[in-house]
């Protein structure tokens, strides 16, 4: 005898199954969503991490490129490296009014300065000896030739030195009075031993405030930028190295290697390179190249 079916059970069997294949699909398309939201959030995360590093990168980058990317209220163009007042050796002459000039005096006696703008030991030897130096070159008794070169690593150390070149060559009044201001700058970096170098900007405003005309103004950041500036440094190094000098500050008294303004004080020594006396070198403090 066939069971007896009870009124509603396969009705109620079907439900149960639809009940159970309805949770399936749900808790499928409940995976499906958290597994959409994890995707979401590690993209999230690893974008903020790009992002933060894209920003860290972006800091360091402005800070190690302010000197050579900072053009401040300038927007001239950069004008041709055909260098005038420089000689053959990249040695820039001072006459008695300060003014960088095509031909040294040969009839003078003659001290040479080979310095880096980053140099401390420049620095410090162009705050002592300028008082002395700027009086004795102004009446005529010693022929003064500055060699602006780039030993060291920092960006000033090559953008000041272009900037010399490029002041000699297109404001030749005023390029003692710049060199002065521009090593008070490194004498302001050097004594704070801060890594705030003159952006090229500021390097300009140096040269507006000592009264070079504002149209060289204006050019002289995209000047210094500019490849062919930076080539006219470079050889004026390398002519440094291979007249076999090492350290700067490197002087020259009548053409011979000294450093008796260390031993001398500046006035004395000042006045044996007048005199034509012997100079003979000895040691003291230098910065070498890097």
């Amino acid at each position: 005898m066939a069971a007896k079916q009870t009124p509603g059970m396969v009705g109620q069997k079907a439900t149960r199954d639809e009940r159970r294949a309805e949770a399936r699909e749900k808790a499928r398309l409940l995976q499906i969503q958290e597994e959409k939201r994890a995707k979401r959030n590690r993209f999230l995360l690893i974008g903020g991490v790009l992002v933060a590093l894209a920003l860290v990168v972006l800091a360091i980058v402005k800070i190690v490129s302010s000197g050579s990317n900072d053009y401040g209220s300038y927007d001239g163009t950069a004008r041709p490296a055909k260098l005038a007042n420089v000689s053959a050796d990249y040695g820039i002459a001072v006459n008695a009014n300060g003014a960088a000039v095509a031909q040294a005096d040969t009839a003078l006696p003659k001290l040479e300065i080979f310095a880096d703008s980053m140099c401390v030991h420049c620095a410090n030897l162009d705050v002592t000896a300028r008082a002395d130096l700027s009086k004795v070159v102004a009446d005529g008794k010693l022929q003064l030739v500055r060699y602006p070169v780039a030993i060291l690593s920092p960006e000033f150390s090559a953008n000041g030195a272009a900037a010399l070149f490029y002041i000699a060559t297109y404001a030749p009044e005023q390029f003692n009075a710049f060199h002065d201001a521009l090593f008070d700058r490194s004498s302001e970096i050097l004594l704070a031993r801060t890594a705030a170098q003159p952006t090229l900007g500021e390097i300009a405003d140096i040269a507006k405030k000592v009264g070079v005309q504002a149209e060289v103004v204006n050019d002289l950041p995209a000047s210094i930028a500019a490849a062919d500036w930076k080539a006219v440094v470079e050889k004026a190094t390398i002519a440094f190295r291979d007249a076999g000098h090492t350290g700067t500050p490197t002087v020259l008294a009548n053409g011979k290697a000294t450093t008796r303004y260390a031993e001398l004080g500046i006035p004395a020594f000042l006045e044996e390179v007048i005199a034509g006396k012997e100079a003979s070198a000895t040691e003291t403090e230098t910065d070498t190249t890097e």
